[in-house]
């Protein structure tokens, strides 16, 4: 006859016939004592998915920066990230798809650089510059940038971007009205012409920069940017 054991939380049990169980009985004790000097622990593989939205997103970002929406391939994007191609469409519907999130997942990694513009220890003129600096100068340019040029003739992309200048345009208008009120700001534009003059002139430089490579282009434009909205 077989006699199965089974052990569970340091206790084994018998699987035995009637006629066996007062033997059984006494077996089981005597491993159940045996046991009972050993501590059991149960030991997991930790068998978490990885994170494929992310890893994607980050690639969608990498490659749309560096080769432009159309050129970029979603085999392009599942290569970098190192996701299988059934995850890119579990995620996304589209490359479309990702390239709006893309394009708000840009927006939210500059939040810092904007929360300057609200930071009242400092004067408008100040937090203008420092906001432009924190942006830094990627060599493949403003994304925004980027996108805008490539695709504002098709409507599935220009409302979506609109809306980013737009919230952007808003950010420095709101912190160059202030300005205005504290007499550090000019006034001979409203703060909405001002703010979009000096979006165009850093978005300008950008273009530049990515042709001379040389960051002496930004430190200008935030130069002829001061002189624009001082009074």
């Amino acid at each position: 006859m077989s006699i199965f054991y089974v052990i569970h939380q340091n206790t084994a049990w018998l699987a035995l016939t009637p006629a066996f169980l007062p033997q059984a009985w006494t077996l089981t004790k005597k491993l159940q004592l045996r046991l009972d000097k050993f501590k059991t622990t149960s030991h997991y593989i930790n068998m978490t998915k990885p994170n494929h939205y992310n890893a994607l997103l980050e690639a969608g970002l990498t490659m749309f920066h560096r080769k432009g929406y159309n050129a970029t391939s979603v085999q392009d994007i599942v290569d970098l990230a190192g996701s299988p191609k059934g995850s890119f469409y579990n995620h996304f519907s589209s490359k479309e798809m990702l390239a709006k999130e893309v394009i708000d997942y840009y927006w939210s990694k500059a939040e810092k650089a904007r929360e300057i513009l609200g930071d009242t220890s400092l004067t408008v003129p100040e937090r203008i510059d420092r906001h432009f600096k924190a942006l830094g100068c990627p060599e493949e340019g403003c994304l925004i940038g980027n996108f805008t040029a490539e695709l504002a003739s098709e409507d599935r992309f220009r409302l979506h971007l609109a809306g980013v200048w737009n919230q952007w345009i808003k950010t420095i208008a709101s912190c160059l009205s202030e300005g205005q009120l504290a007499g550090s700001v000019n006034k001979k534009m409203s703060p909405s012409d001002l703010a979009q003059l000096v979006i165009n002139q850093w978005e300008g430089a950008l273009l530049a920069f990515r042709i001379e490579r040389n960051p002496d282009v930004l430190t200008k434009a935030r130069r002829l940017i001061q002189e624009v909205i001082k009074s």
